[in-house]
């Protein structure tokens, strides 16, 4: 009989966070999901229902009833008890996150991605019945000293934001905790996440590849038809559609009985595209000619500012390792490939001029 998930998680109401919480419904499992500021809970069901319509399904009255939201702080995690008594066993997913770069005092960024990780964790290794402590964390916690990233902790990294800087935190603090504690711990790393690949939704996200491309979407509204960006024509960016990374983490969830103490699973594409490979398609379909080269006008200099923090990581090159989902899973792991007919896609889905208004 295959196993129903039961999941508690945070970040219900995030891109990823949304987007796993409707497909766990979806099989017909339970979500409880962990709030700030959302008291009766209709921010949470909402983003849910939104994320289960991106990936092209309604969510039924049933379905719904099996998501349970509780407004809760790190002060108040006894008043979680009673919903972890309602499952013989469940796992907890942390998908909540501080994403912001830069812009904010470190201590923020620590407090919510290293502090909270490290409390919820404890927390959840009291309780008997939870399984296994998922944490959501980046690919990018490697640095910029390596290309070939392995599934294992890293000791050493180069970072450059306080979003790498305290995830990779994160990381140490429990695959520390977890050889004291009972609880496994798996450490979940995806690459850069893009839109649906077969519906295209994107659930407004503002990070990565749609930071850069509403950058230059502004750009198109202008009668300019050129646009610089200090992008190199040979990087090659990995992006992982939402609902292949959901799936890795459903078909993970499932496998908490042959799943190691403390587990290092990348969530990647296993081959991308150039951004040579992407300029045409952004050309044909937005009509702008993108050169490859400084910004020598103030139009290309304002859009180049606009995602200058994500560039460092547009013009690195990694290759992430791949072997535990395939250890896991056998031959229902299925590797995904970028294509210039998923990527035309996806752009597509996020902008057309004079079609649509811009989604950012």
């Amino acid at each position: 009989m295959i196993r129903k998930p039961n999941i508690v998680m945070t970040g219900a109401t995030g891109f990823l966070g949304s987007s796993l919480a409707a497909s766990v419904l979806q099989q017909g499992g339970s979500v409880v999901a962990i709030t700030r500021k959302d008291s009766n809970g209709e921010r949470t069901r909402s983003a849910v229902h939104q994320a289960s319509l991106g990936f092209g399904y309604s969510l039924s009255v049933e379905d719904e009833k099996r998501l349970f939201v509780i407004e809760s702080s790190l002060e108040d995690l006894p008043k979680l008890d009673q919903c972890c008594l309602q499952y013989p066993d469940f796992t907890f997913w942390h998908c909540a996150a501080d994403m912001r770069y830069n812009n904010i005092p470190i201590e923020e960024s620590l407090s919510t991605n290293l502090i909270q990780s490290s409390k919820l964790y404890r927390y959840f290794a009291t309780k008997p019945n939870c399984k296994r402590f998922y944490l959501v964390s980046t690919a990018y916690t490697a640095g910029f000293d390596v290309q070939d990233v392995k599934e294992e902790i890293h000791f050493h990294p180069r970072l450059i934001n306080y979003y790498q800087i305290s995830k990779w935190a994160a990381e140490l603090s429990l695959a520390l905790d977890c050889q004291r504690q009972p609880l496994p711990v798996t450490i979940f790393r995806p690459s850069i996440i893009c839109g649906h690949d077969e519906t295209g939704w994107h659930g407004k996200s503002r990070f990565g590849l749609y930071g850069v491309l509403g950058a230059i979407a502004v750009a198109t509204k202008s009668e300019s038809r050129s646009l610089a960006l200090n992008i190199r024509e040979d990087a090659s960016p990995n992006f992982i559609p939402i609902n292949r990374l959901v799936e890795h983490a459903l078909l993970l969830d499932a496998e908490i009985d042959t799943q190691a103490q403390l587990e290092i699973v990348h969530s990647a594409a296993a081959s991308n595209l150039l951004i040579s490979e992407i300029e045409p398609l952004v050309r044909k379909l937005w009509d702008i000619n993108i050169l490859f080269t400084e910004p020598n006008d103030r139009r290309s200099e304002r859009v180049n500012a606009a995602f200058a923090s994500n560039l460092p990581f547009l013009n690195h090159f990694w290759r992430f390792e791949q072997t535990t989902l395939p250890r896991l899973l056998q031959d229902r792991y299925k590797p995904f490939h970028m294509s210039t007919e998923i990527m035309s896609f996806l752009i597509e889905k996020f902008y057309m001029p004079k079609m649509q208004p811009l989604a950012v």
